[in-house]
């Protein structure tokens, strides 16, 4: 069964000059600039170039995008593409996805009213096949039944189609249980097929299914989506994997992507980490390149007497593996990618006549593996996969998702994985269309183009924030700066690599001297809560996007991509019910939680995420999460703590806010009234509302949470009968002063600061967000130790000099602790009161 998803291609003109005088004469539309990387040109060597635009409530109408095209800095209409991600309550555009070609390459576009040239869609349906036809090359589809594609096919010099792959049979999803038994993806009995997108530039399309063994047994989800780009002669797959089983987990000796192709190889060339192995293909040979580590992978070759050799001698292993290889002869060539290979480990690559895979969980690391440091087994099986008590762990490397006693993958129910492949097909080699030229070139994924941080923040897409501004705001915007510094070093810094745990932060850092005294885990003698990650707590991916899009800066996306990607597959759980799994040991593996508590449940920059991506799986995953946390019950979470309560809140409002569905609101307002009812005298709130007897007990922690949350409510919904609630709760945190704030939780309290600001025009508060823009300077580490700098919460001192004797040499070093809360929160909800200062700053001039 096919299903369509409404896109729209957009169609011609000439100029720009005409086409910013038909903007100029429409008051809805004016031109927004883009700005393309290199690496962006006309197929088949450039990449193709893809933009999020956002539009401000009432701007553009979702009729009307038929009449925008992206020019070329000369004046030229470019191929375009338009997508409608999501729109405003009022049924406006909010987010529209853009696919252009850059045809001058790298800079300067402009999205503009006008038409772009007129293409065919790439994309056709043939009777029981869908056939995507690039030019150079023609991918068939199955419309119906099992199979990823039926045949992919390439032009050779006299404009003939040549089958290069075949994989009616073979091509699929292979999964080996622990017991042998083998789940493939071509054996699915109801697989469903939906077209994402259809244009002249590009045609996305989606398969679903089951892997099923032989008797119908069925194991894991999957989801593939193809890509495919006019003019060129490469595809892209984004492969996802889903443990949906009803089995609490799942054991998995091997999981591979196995791609079949028609040739006799007589060359094979594998990516190195110095260079390339180029030599002929000995016939009968199999060779593999394996990522056991994220610092270790071995290329070799299994000869056909049964030795297994080095390939170069060895000089072909490393450390960090590129993860390509392809195979030819002088008329044909078949080569894969595999993006992050090495980061995402472990990985393989196998090449042999007829075949080659992709390992996205090889057999061949298992014995490796093994011998790591691995989280230790819940003794009672009823409870393998459940948290019970706090538990000493590990630090990392450790691997979560291992089973010692099988020596094989462990997928706890509800984990998904999605790893991205490119498959390049060629007849014949040459300088423009060959697999080198455009892996070298940058050019085999599509290549992200950026917007101009001053009209994303005018849209109010991302709610009050202002383009990066270092001349008006130099202290704040360096404090920023190093904020994010923090996180994009994180993941190196940390080694947070494998395949689990890339595109996460580890929970907690702490330093030498964190356990030489007494404290609360002294007894212990270890640090518990190391052994959690971050689980997306505070909204890093939510602070990361607002850095790129108030910036610009390129490596902000990049990692926003990388960990928007872990949020969705590893701590959302995606069966039996939906929701975000919090602080949990091994991310998932030991949950404190069956996944949807809200109390960390920070899940919109994930909703950011969706719109930004374009990507529709993604959207409806995070939409039943947030129909989950909307099915659940308010005043069981008053009878837990304030965080827990204010977070229910802070989600739905965020919901409210991007669907205009009213459930959202209702469940909003219960909240709000029940924190309404919760307050003290004092303006402050107990942290246990559930617990009388701790009536005392008064913890500035989790107010923060409540203000920002209350301001979330009052501006989704215009409520202000809680206003004078979050008033007098904003007056008594912010008033208590600095001896009672937290680095890593004031930054939370700015949209409190800003609701107030504007709703009530008080200075005070605009007062207040400049003090607390002071104190986070002040508390910012800025020692040289990539570890700790632009982190909040590390002391950088000597420990004991001033009292050992004969130490009072020991220079500066790191003490306490660090974690990644800090500069996110800063960063996802510290921005807004740059505005309030700003606007408070122009008033009082005025």
């Amino acid at each position: 069964m096919v299903k369509k998803l409404t896109c729209v291609a957009v169609a011609p003109i000439v100029g720009v000059m005409a086409l910013v005088a038909s903007a100029a004469s429409s008051a809805e539309f004016r031109p927004i600039s883009i700005r393309v990387p290199a690496r962006c040109g006309p197929g088949p060597a450039g990449a193709p170039a893809e933009v999020s635009v956002p539009f401000a409530r009432g701007a553009l109408r979702p009729e009307e995008i038929g009449r925008l095209t992206v020019v070329a800095p000369d004046g030229d209409a470019v191929p375009t593409q338009t997508r409608i991600v999501w729109t405003w309550p009022d049924g406006t555009v909010r987010w529209l996805f853009v696919t252009f070609e850059a045809e001058a390459g790298q800079g300067r576009y402009t999205l503009a009213r006008g038409q772009p040239p007129q293409l065919k869609p790439i994309l056709q349906e043939d009777g029981q096949a869908i056939v995507i036809d690039t030019g150079p090359t023609v991918m068939r589809l199955p419309n119906s039944g099992p199979g990823w594609f039926d045949s992919i096919a390439v032009r050779n010099a006299g404009g003939k189609l040549v089958d290069i792959v075949r994989g009616s049979e073979a091509a699929d999803l292979v999964i080996t249980a622990a017991d042998g038994t083998k789940y493939r993806s071509r054996l699915a009995r109801d697989q469903r097929v939906t077209i994402e997108d259809n244009g002249g530039v590009c045609a996305r399309v989606c398969l679903e299914g089951k892997c099923r063994s032989s008797d119908g047994e069925a194991l894991f989800d999957y989801i593939v989506r193809w890509q495919a780009f006019r003019g060129r002669s490469h595809f892209l797959a984004t492969i996802t994997w889903i443990n949906a089983t009803d089995n609490a987990g799942e054991r998995v000796r091997d999981l591979r992507v196995m791609v079949p192709y028609t040739f006799r190889p007589e060359g094979i060339v594998i990516g190195c980490e110095s260079g390339v192995y180029d030599a002929p293909f000995m016939a009968g040979n199999f060779y593999f390149v394996l990522q056991e580590d994220h610092d270790q992978y071995w290329a070799k070759r299994r000869h056909t007497d049964g030795r297994t050799l080095n390939l170069a001698t060895g000089g072909a292993n490393g450390q960090r593996c590129p993860g390509w290889l392809y195979v030819e002869r002088p008329e044909r060539g078949f080569g894969i990618y595999v993006p992050q290979f090495w980061q995402e480990y472990p990985n393989e690559l196998t090449a042999e006549e007829g075949q080659i895979t992709v390992g996205l969980w090889p057999e061949r690391a298992n014995r490796y593996l093994s011998h790591k440091p691995i989280l230790p087994a819940h003794s009672d099986p009823r409870t393998r996969y459940r948290h019970t008590k706090y538990w000493p762990l590990l630090p990392h490397p450790y691997l979560a998702f291992f089973s010692a006693e099988d020596n094989c993958l462990d997928v706890p129910q509800g984990v998904a994985k999605t790893q991205r492949i490119v498959l390049h097909v060629s007849a014949g080699e040459n300088d423009e269309s060959g697999f080198e030229t455009k892996y070298w070139g940058g050019s085999l994924l599509p290549v992200r183009a950026h917007l101009d941080p001053e009209y994303v923040a005018s849209t109010g897409v991302f709610g009050r924030i202002m383009a990066s501004n270092p001349k008006r705001f130099p202290k704040e915007e360096r404090m920023m700066a190093e904020a994010f510094g923090w996180l994009n070093r994180h993941i190196d810094v940390r080694k947070c690599y494998g395949k689990f745990d890339y595109g996460d932060f580890q929970y907690m850092v702490p330093s030498t001297a964190y356990l030489t005294c007494t404290g609360k885990w002294a007894p212990m003698q270890e640090m518990p809560r190391e052994g959690y990650w971050h689980n997306n707590e505070r909204d890093p991916v939510r602070g990361i996007l607002l850095h790129y899009f108030r910036t610009g800066e390129a490596a902000a996306f990049a990692l926003a991509r990388i960990a928007a990607q872990h949020a969705f597959d590893v701590d959302l759980r995606h069966h039996p019910n939906w929701g975000m799994y919090t602080h949990s040991y091994g991310h998932c593996y030991r949950a404190l939680g069956t996944g949807g508590e809200p109390d960390h449940a920070w899940l919109l920059g994930l909703l950011d995420w969706a719109c930004v991506s374009g990507d529709p799986v993604l959207r409806g995953w995070i939409l039943r999460c947030g129909e989950r946390l909307a099915r659940m019950n308010p005043e069981a979470f008053a009878k837990t703590d304030l965080r827990t309560t204010s977070m229910e809140l802070h989600m739905m409002a965020s919901f409210y806010r991007y669907t205009g569905d009213e459930k959202y609101r209702t469940v909003a307002r219960r909240v709000a009234e029940i924190l309404r009812d919760a307050q003290l005298d004092t303006g402050l709130w107990m942290p246990y509302l559930g617990q009388p007897e701790r009536k005392h007990y008064i913890s500035m922690a989790f107010v923060s949470h409540t203000l920002m949350a209350l301001a979330d409510y009052i501006d989704a919904t215009g409520d202000e009968r809680l206003l004078p609630v979050l008033q007098k709760g904003t007056d008594a945190y912010c008033g208590a002063g600095e001896s009672k704030w937290s680095p890593g939780e004031i930054g939370l309290v700015m949209p409190a600061l800003d609701t107030l600001w504007r709703r009530t025009g008080d200075a005070k508060y605009a007062d207040f967000a400049r003090r607390v823009y002071a104190y986070l300077c002040a508390k910012q580490c800025l020692a040289d130790d990539p570890l700790v700098r632009g982190e909040f919460w590390p002391q950088w001192g000597a420990k004991n000099r001033a009292d050992a004797k004969g130490r009072a040499a020991r220079p500066p070093q790191f003490l306490n602790q660090a974690r990644p809360i800090t500069p996110a929160t800063v960063l996802a909800y510290g921005i807004t009161g740059l505005r309030t200062i700003a606007e408070a700053s122009r008033n009082q001039r005025h």
